[in-house]
C-alpha cells in the first residue's frame, strides 16, 4: 500500500493520535472482514477468495496503515490562498482544536491557468520533491464490449451475486444493452438511480461505443464509394 498512497499532515506540530482518531485514516478490522465476508457469499467474483485473518490483524488499529509525511508549517498562509476577507497572514486558532491546513490547485484554479502555467506548475512540484500517486493495473485490459461482469465488478454493490450484467447470456429474453440499463434505473429500490457514479460511467461507455462505431464507418475504405453513391442519389423529397 505504500507504493501507491501517502500520507501528509501540514501544520505547526505533527499529528498526534488524538488527531489520527478523528480522521477516516485507520484500519477498522470488524469493518474490512464484514466487508469481505459479504463480498465472498454475494459476489460470484469473490467465491474463490481466502480471508487471512492473520494478514488482516497486521495492520494496526491506531495508526494509518500506510506512510505518515509531516511538513511543518510557520503558520502563514500565502497572499493568493487568502480571501477577500482576511486581513492578515495569520492562519491558526488560539483555543480549541488546531485544524490542519493543505494548500493546492483547485478546480477553480485550473479553469483559469493556461495549458503552459499547468505544466509550469507540475514541474515546479516535481523540482520540489512533490510525489504523486500511482496505481498499477493488471496484465491483460477489462473490455467494455460483450463483457457481462464489468459493471459487476465496477459496482459489486448494485448488482446482487456478481450477476446481472449487460448483455449476459443467463437473459431468457431478448433484451438489448440500452433497454437493460433503462430498466435498471427503474428499480423500485432506486439503487441504480441513487449512485453516484453508476449513470455517468454507463453514458461515458456509450459515448465510447459510439465514437469507435463511427470511426469504424468512416475507415471502412472498401464501402466508400457505395456509401456516397448511396448519398448523392438519395430521394431528398423522402428525405
Amino acid at each position: 500500500m505504500d507504493e501507491c498512497l501517502a500520507i501528509m499532515f501540514i501544520g505547526a506540530s505533527p499529528p498526534s493520535p488524538a488527531d489520527f482518531k478523528r480522521t477516516p485514516l485507520l484500519m477498522r478490522h470488524a469493518v474490512v472482514l464484514s466487508a469481505l465476508r459479504w463480498l465472498k457469499l454475494k459476489h460470484i467474483e469473490y467465491s474463490d477468495v481466502v480471508i487471512s485473518l492473520n494478514n488482516l490483524y497486521e495492520y494496526p488499529a491506531d495508526v494509518p496503515p500506510v506512510y505518515v509525511m509531516y511538513q511543518p508549517g510557520d503558520g502563514e498562509a500565502p497572499a493568493p490562498a487568502q480571501s477577500v476577507h482576511e486581513e492578515d497572514q495569520e492562519c491558526g486558532s488560539k483555543d480549541g482544536l488546531c485544524l490542519f491546513i493543505v494548500h493546492g490547485l483547485t478546480g477553480a484554479d485550473l479553469a483559469h491557468m493556461s495549458h503552459h502555467a499547468k505544466i509550469a506548475t507540475a514541474l515546479h512540484y516535481f523540482e520540489n520533491g512533490g510525489k504523486v500517486v500511482g496505481l498499477d493495473r493488471g496484465s491483460d485490459p477489462t473490455f467494455i464490449y460483450h463483457n457481462p461482469a464489468l459493471f459487476p465488478r465496477m459496482f459489486p454493490w448494485l448488482f446482487s451475486y456478481g450477476l446481472g450484467g449487460f448483455e449476459n447470456n443467463k437473459l431468457r429474453t431478448g433484451l438489448s444493452r440500452t433497454a437493460h440499463q433503462k430498466h435498471s434505473l427503474l428499480y423500485n429500490d432506486r439503487r441504480f438511480q441513487m449512485d453516484p457514479h453508476f449513470a455517468f460511467m454507463i453514458f461515458n461507455h456509450e459515448q465510447i461505443r459510439a465514437s469507435t462505431k463511427g470511426g469504424y464507418l468512416l475507415t471502412e475504405r472498401q464501402h466508400f464509394n457505395d456509401v456516397v453513391g448511396k448519398l448523392l442519389n438519395i430521394d431528398t423529397d423522402t428525405l
